[in-house]
């Protein structure tokens, strides 16, 4: 190209239609700030070229100086024109490029947020599940409270019913004796007074045996039949807080031996005391008596329970351990290639040794336990 520009007049008028040529075109597709950068670039690309000749070629006239001037126009257009129709192309491309990479780094940046929102989603829920599971042994102690005090209120409301329930049996056995001297409604009211739910249980169960006693003593005044010995009532006591104490022997045995019990009978039932302090003593100790039958029913259904879990979890960890084993007996016998044989074989050993580790804790748990 700088040649043909050098050769001076003879390629004027052709280098002029294809500057013409590219400014027409340039015009129709460049924006008026392109084609001031062009216009800018023509005026360098003049003085440049206009430079270069008068250092190249020295002019000796004003005829040589003329070609100069015309030469360097024409560098000028073609300057001009290339940058009308180049600069659209390359705005156009690096605009295109541009929008494309700030919409990929959008993509991206929200990417990253999508990501870091589940990070700490992920991270709340481990905390959280952590948080549950360091509660779990304080949740465990006040639910196991709970349902022990409403056990013991249970227990304790029973004690109370059972004792009114003996009133009124004994009552109304007797009715036809003492209705004259111990009217219902009297009898009635005094359930309510002295054994009602908001006096303590001991107190309704001494309550209880006083008003029996007074029952029976009505009774044997008007009809002597009905009196009892004081031994045959000391032994009834105690038959029956033996039979309570034999049909619970298996849970008993280990809390309160027979020893203990036989002890209690021979110092708090004794022969030479009175039937009502026999039983006073009787309710007391079956009071006693069902708080720990209650207690170790509970520790043993829990005993039970913790070990169905632990046999359950022992039988999984066996069947994963066999199905681990058979899975790599399998992969050494299918031929694959070895390289990916062994990387799949090395990874099944260590989870099979997981799993052994598993179940080898599990037992020593179980025989702590």
């Amino acid at each position: 190209m700088l040649d043909i520009i050098n050769r001076g007049h003879a390629d004027v008028c052709p280098l002029t239609g294809v500057i013409l040529i590219m400014v027409v075109l340039g015009r129709l597709i460049a924006t008026e700030r392109q084609k001031m950068c062009g216009v800018v670039f023509g005026i360098v690309g003049f003085l440049v070229y206009g430079g270069y000749a008068l250092q190249e070629f020295s002019p000796k006239d004003g005829e040589h100086l003329f070609s100069i001037a015309l030469r360097s126009l024409i560098v000028f257009g073609l300057v001009v024109g290339l940058s009308w129709l180049v600069l659209p192309l390359v705005v156009g491309a690096a605009t295109t490029i541009w929008r494309r990479m700030r919409e990929a780094s959008a993509a991206a940046d929200e990417e990253y947020q999508r990501i870091q929102q589940q990070w700490e989603a992920e991270d709340r829920q481990r905390k959280e599940a952590e948080e549950w599971a360091r509660s779990a042994p304080a949740r465990e102690k006040a639910q196991e409270e709970a349902e022990a005090k409403a056990k013991e209120d249970a227990a304790i409301r029973k004690r109370k019913e059972d004792a009114r329930a003996a009133c009124i049996f004994l009552y109304e056995q007797q009715a036809h004796l003492v209705g004259p001297r111990l009217a219902k409604e009297s009898f009635e009211e005094m359930l309510k007074q002295f054994l009602g739910d908001h006096q303590p249980v001991e107190e309704v169960e001494r309550r209880a045996i006083q008003l029996q006693n007074l029952i029976l003593g009505h009774a044997q005044q008007l009809d002597p039949a009905t009196k009892k010995l004081p031994k045959a009532e000391i032994e009834e006591a105690r038959a029956e807080v033996t039979r309570y104490y034999d049909s619970n022997k298996e849970l008993l045995k280990d809390v309160y031996p027979p020893e203990l019990f036989q002890s209690y009978l021979r110092l708090h039932m004794a022969s030479n005391l009175e039937p009502e302090a026999c039983w006073l003593a009787c309710h007391k100790l079956i009071g006693r008596l069902q708080k720990l039958v209650e207690r170790e029913r509970e520790s043993k259904k829990k005993q039970d329970e913790r070990q169905r879990a632990q046999d359950q979890e022992r039988n999984a960890l066996t069947a994963d351990i066999e199905e681990c084993k058979m899975h790599i007996d399998q992969l050494r016998a299918s031929g694959k290639q070895p390289d990916v044989v062994d990387h799949e074989i090395m990874e099944l050993t260590a989870q099979l040794r997981h799993l052994e580790k598993q179940l080898q804790l599990l037992d020593e748990r179980t025989k702590g336990t």
